[in-house]
């Protein structure tokens, strides 16, 4: 049995392989086809003026190798559910092809038993899924937010500072925002009174993070009200939102891309709002749930080519269709879907629990 199991595993393996390369290769093309004149232009910029052709061809190719680097790994793991299914499709078309489980049946190995190397090996993918998104994509995660004309840069850059809320919920926005230095171009602070309308607008040219608050350049501030209004001069900005704090709302955005440690780091340091916690929340736990709904799927997908006579498989393709649907959807959801008063750890779980019923369904309904 080992050797059948070695066996189905590598042409399920090759299978799997092969449509993650040609799925890649499209995804690529397609971006470069779009993008062609931009990436030229950046690899005419790498390679400086007075550089030959050859060499902007090289650099050319380098700028989509590092754009298009970071962002195949974070495609991996949108991607494996649908390659593993239509990967254990293309394998078991072979075997029904070479009439094959004909031939394990004729042995007196049930069909039951042929589940278990594609198992296998989803379990190994799911693995390779996991360590790619806790290891490897939050160590490039600030690089899967570049453009075409940023490929080649390695640091986070200046960012944009969109109307956040301190602890007492007055907002903040700067136009950029340098997390290295610690410094604000372009802040305005609002702060509302109970009804919501604004009684204090703060602005200024620059601000720099110093000895526990931000200095302001050019700072000036308005004081809002019915009967007198007025303005004057400030050099500081009161608020907690300091650089690290603006720094965890930005990675905050960026939480399908967090390791799971990162995630609970950020959520122990607090400062967050209910729905930015419920938010990194379902981010972190809805991975194990996507991965969960991808191998169920797999498991409820698998009954359908596993024939017992040899028959055109484009009928099993389509049987499968609906199933591979319900896995994908439960996957997304997983991560997007909020139930009301239910924890978020046991909600992200709804959608696979939904589908193991059907799963075991159809898998002990295999007629061998």
């Amino acid at each position: 049995m080992k050797m059948l199991d070695r066996y189905i595993a590598r042409l399920f393996l090759i299978n799997a392989g092969t449509l993650f390369v040609v799925l890649f290769s499209f995804v690529v093309a397609v971006d470069v086809v779009i993008n062609l004149r931009r990436f030229s232009q950046a690899g005419e910029d790498r390679a400086g003026a007075d550089a030959g052709s050859i060499a902007r061809t090289f650099e050319t190719l380098g700028a989509i190798a590092d754009l298009w680097g970071p962002r195949l790994l974070q495609l991996f793991s949108y991607l494996s559910g649908v390659v593993l299914i239509v990967a254990a499709g293309f394998t078991c078309a072979q075997l029904v092809r070479s009439r094959e489980l004909v031939a394990v049946m004729a042995s007196g190995v049930s069909l039951h038993r042929v589940v278990r190397p594609f198992v296998v090996v989803a379990l190994g993918v799911s693995l390779v899924q996991v360590i790619d998104n806790e290891l490897v994509i939050p160590r490039v995660a600030h690089l899967l937010t570049r453009d075409v004309g940023d490929s080649g840069s390695r640091e986070l850059g200046l960012l944009t500072v969109h109307l956040i809320a301190d602890d007492q919920g007055r907002l903040v926005s700067a136009d950029l925002f340098d997390p290295g230095e610690g410094v604000l171009e372009g802040v305005h602070m609002w702060a509302r009174d109970r009804d919501g309308r604004v009684s204090l607008h703060v602005w200024g040219d620059r601000a720099v993070w110093e000895s526990g608050a931000w200095r302001l350049g050019g700072g000036m501030a308005r004081v809002i009200d019915p009967v007198r209004s007025s303005v004057r001069a400030t050099d500081v900005l009161a608020t907690s939102l300091d650089p690290e704090t603006l720094m965890i709302r930005r990675m905050t955005s960026l939480g399908q891309n967090l390791g799971w440690g990162q995630i609970s780091d950020i959520l122990r340091r607090g400062g967050l709002d209910d729905r930015a916690r419920d938010k990194l929340d379902r981010a972190r736990w809805g991975r194990i749930a996507g991965i969960l709904s991808n191998l169920l799927a797999l498991i409820a997908a698998l009954p359908m080519f596993l024939v017992r006579l040899p028959q055109p498989m484009l009928g099993a393709a389509m049987r499968s269709a609906p199933i591979m649907g319900m896995g994908l959807a439960a996957a997304a959801m997983s991560t997007s879907v909020s139930l009301a008063g239910v924890p978020v750890w046991l909600g992200v779980f709804v959608p696979s629990l939904l589908l193991a019923p059907v799963a075991i369904v159809l898998l002990t309904g295999i007629r061998s």
